[in-house]
């Protein structure tokens, strides 16, 4: 019987199976299920080949990709692949999804400065741990041995170290696009901690970095023997890690006995874990950027929130803050005493205060890049500031006659402005500066430098677009469709200036707010790249996005995801960066006079000095 099955057709077979179904009783209906059940299961996705799996995955949603992944430990190491969770990230982080309309915030400054220097006395614990890095980093090959006599200890500047550590990596506006991941990383991934968060620079791109090598401790260690140092050993073992890291300040590594120094681009590692073993880069999933994100997302959707606010430790009369700038998790502000102060907003505490202007400071900046401060205020001056150690660092004086009224820093170059419509363009780099004239002899509100171009804004309500090579005024931005007569526009009082994510690309975008309480949002890569004849007058560029915040505005700020506006109303209106929308509104219980923000915060300070802080980073 079985010979003749197995030779019959399969029309054949399908009729003798269905014959012997008919003629079967439900006992035996019920073992045929038994028995054909477990062979009718199929993984589909185990079946396929691992980049064929990858690319369905790739097909759903971050709710259907976690559930995928409780199925099995082969559905998990699938669904949980950098390759799928990479392409999420994409979709949603710094701009909306165009499927579902999602947007999470980018959160670029993860990686917290430190501008305070330690405490002296350090612990003999920490300084062994910081040797024995090193120790480890130089047997490696990654760190080339001092040819020299390594200087004391005490000869290591204070703050060097700092202003390495602190310099923070930027992504400029979008996330990386990283390599294909091999099959046997999928297959065996490794066990690093897939929720650590140690810095920006693991979120900005280096996704795949190398967990980090155990220290190998000696036999004696090993046996649990203790190893005490003579003291006259310990000195020199800490000098030897003051000269590693001393080079790496520079920057460099030395070479052989008579060979010039070479770069090092270990430099900032090495310095971030002598200072800081927290620091340490660490590999990280992208599903842990993306589930991060997600939470900042949700509370920003759900407005859940911790509102603090920021009250100046001295002082009986609050001074009236005339400007801010925001860098995680640090905040500047400027007040008519005279003062600067540096304020932490994870501890809530003012930490610096820089004083030594004649008169009110009526704008800050930080430089991003070497732990630095800049301030100018009514006596004229541009001041430099090293708000680790609190010294005035450098004063440029004699480029203004008037009080200065704005100031940028971007990429090596300063702007300064001055009641007077004067601007001042000054290149460290190049050690050369030239001036500008904003036009119609009035007072210039705002400066921002992006892109290789200055935009200066003033009380005859234009905002003006300036080519830094040939000094020219190439646009003017204005809510008409004709330069404004000088006297007849509202004076702009808000500028902010940035780099977002349109439609698959970046743009540079120009929000302004004026005193007639009007919000006017301008595209200026697409207005620069029209072509104009190089002889003609500037172009004026219409608003692609115009609203009204009720009241006249004092600051604005916005994002690739939303946009910040206050006014004298005491409101900071928060709207949507795409529809314009109004999303939600916020109470300061007085004039509000400054607002700025970042992915994670709302920042608004009154005139009476009280500076109040939205929190959207913390868990519900």
């Amino acid at each position: 019987m079985w010979s003749d099955f197995s030779h019959a057709s399969s029309a054949a077979r399908d009729a003798m199976l269905l014959g012997i179904l008919d003629s079967c009783c439900m006992r035996q209906l019920t073992t045929v299920h038994r028995a054909i059940a477990p062979n009718m299961r199929m993984d589909i996705v185990g079946m396929l080949p691992v980049e064929l799996s990858l690319r369905v995955l790739q097909y759903l949603d971050a709710r259907s990709l976690c559930r995928a992944a409780q199925v099995s430990h082969a559905w998990a190491r699938l669904a949980n692949a950098d390759e799928v969770w990479h392409r999420m990230c994409l979709q949603h982080i710094d701009k909306k999804c165009s499927k579902c309309g999602w947007g999470l915030p980018l959160l670029t400054r993860k990686r917290k400065r430190r501008c305070v220097s330690d405490p002296a006395g350090a612990s003999a614990a920490a300084a062994a741990s910081a040797l024995a890095s090193v120790e480890q980093r130089r047997r490696e090959g990654s760190v080339a041995p001092a040819a020299t006599a390594a200087p004391a200890v005490s000869n290591l500047p204070t703050g060097s170290a700092r202003s390495v550590a602190a310099t923070p990596a930027s992504c400029a506006g979008q996330m990386p696009v990283i390599s294909s991941i091999p099959v046997s990383a999928l297959l065996n991934p490794s066990s690093a901690g897939d929720l650590s968060d140690d810095g920006a620079e693991s979120e900005d791109g280096s996704a795949y970095h190398p967990a980090a090598k155990r220290f190998k401790p000696s036999s004696a260690q090993a046996a649990g023997a203790a190893v005490p140092a003579a003291p006259a050993a310990a000195a020199r073992q800490l000098a030897r890690a003051s000269s590693v890291a001393s080079t790496a300040v520079r920057g460099t590594t030395p070479g052989p006995a008579g060979a010039p120094a070479s770069s090092s681009s270990v430099s900032t590692d090495l310095l971030l874990d002598l200072n800081d073993p927290l620091s340490r880069r660490s590999r990280r999933n992208w599903k842990g950027v993306y589930a991060e994100r997600l939470i900042v997302g949700r509370n920003w959707r759900q407005n859940n929130c911790v509102v603090f606010p920021l009250v100046p430790p001295t002082a009986s009369l609050q001074p009236r803050i005339t400007a801010c700038h925001l860098d995680e998790p640090y905040l500047m502000t400027s007040a008519m005493d005279g003062l600067v102060r540096l304020w932490n907003l994870e501890t809530r505490t003012c930490v610096q205060t820089l004083a030594g202007h004649r008169g009110a400071v009526t704008c800050v900046h930080f430089d991003e890049s070497k732990c630095l401060a800049l301030s100018g205020g009514m006596d004229g001056t541009v001041k430099i500031w090293n708000y680790s150690t609190g010294a005035c660092v450098r004063s440029l004086s004699g480029g203004h006659a008037v009080p200065v009224t704005a100031l940028h820093f971007d990429g090596g170059v300063l702007a300064s402005a001055d009641a007077a419509s004067l601007i001042r363009v000054w290149d460290f780099e190049a050690k050369s500066c030239f001036s500008l004239c904003h036009g119609n002899m009035c007072p210039v509100t705002r400066v921002v430098l992006c892109k290789g171009y200055l935009y200066s804004a003033g009380e005859d309500g234009v905002v003006r677009m300036w080519d830094l090579n040939t000094r020219g005024c190439i646009r003017t931005f204005a809510p008409e469709a004709a330069d404004p007569v000088p006297g007849t526009a509202p004076a702009i009082t808000g500028l902010h200036v940035a780099n977002v994510h349109v439609n698959g690309g970046h743009a540079v975008y120009v929000l302004t707010g004026s005193a007639d309480g009007r919000l006017h949002l301008y595209n200026a890569t697409a207005a620069a790249a029209a072509n104009v004849p190089s002889s003609s007058s500037p172009v004026v560029v219409a608003p692609i996005l115009s609203r009204n915040h009720g009241a006249p505005v004092t600051s604005v700020w916005f994002d690739s995801l939303r946009i910040l506006s206050c006014g004298t109303d005491g409101l900071v209106h928060l709207w949507d960066q795409d529809s314009g929308d109004r999303i939600r509104s916020y109470t300061v219980g007085g004039s509000a006079g400054v607002v700025t923000g970042s992915d994670t915060r709302i920042v608004c300070a009154r005139e009476d000095g009280v500076v109040h802080v939205w929190d959207f980073g913390r868990r519900a």
